[in-house]
């Protein structure tokens, strides 16, 4: 994970973030990476979740993001993410240290 530098020098910003989730060298093309802010109480919202509308191989906590969601998806500090590939399926669950 990388944070980003502005959220975490300016105080009572929430911080940012992007996970990288999936090797870039995967058998898995088409996975971007998670883009992430802080929402408080051990949440974040999601703020790319258009990247990952519509796309059935990608689940967050065992459910993909519908097609044409717009909506920025809000996930748990323990939020499980899985990418299904023709050989390999990875699995990422989040944590908070």
């Amino acid at each position: 994970m990388t944070k980003s530098r502005w959220s975490t020098l300016i105080p009572y910003r929430a911080q940012r973030g992007t996970i990288r989730f999936v090797p870039t060298s995967s058998a898995v093309p088409g996975v971007p990476s998670l883009k992430v802010k802080a929402k408080g109480a051990n949440r974040m919202l999601v703020l790319n979740t258009a990247d990952y509308a519509g796309k059935d191989f990608i689940k967050f906590d065992n459910r993909p993001i519908d097609a044409g969601e717009k909506k920025l998806k809000e996930i748990g500090a323990g939020a499980m993410m899985e990418v299904k590939g023709s050989t390999m399926t990875y699995k990422c669950t989040l944590s908070k240290k």
